[in-house]
């Protein structure tokens, strides 16, 4: 299997999202759950931030304590309260469009 063409082909189906670092495009991996797949509310969160800014501001939003979240960092809740983070970026989306 070739993971870096399923890498890309998630990316371009809105599934994950990548940063350029130095020439090299690479995925975070707190967007992967055990088994290596993705972790659907990442293309939740994406839909509803990505529009926002670079994917960079997407992995800054994700790594960052995040008001919604009572100050917690999103990442940290990707695996126990998905639905917190994705009610959280849709707030902050809210909150970037108006």
């Amino acid at each position: 299997m070739n993971r870096a063409a399923l890498a890309s082909r998630w990316r371009r189906k809105g599934r994950i999202f990548s940063v350029n670092f130095r020439g090299a495009t690479l995925y975070p991996a707190f967007q992967f759950d055990n088994k290596g797949q993705p972790r659907p509310v990442i293309a939740r969160i994406a839909r509803a931030l990505g529009n926002q800014g670079s994917e960079w501001q997407l992995a800054l939003w994700l790594t960052s304590s995040v008001g919604w979240l009572n100050a917690q960092r999103p990442v940290d809740l990707l695996e126990t309260d998905p639905e917190a983070v994705a009610e959280a970026a849709d707030q902050e989306a809210e909150e970037l469009f108006f």
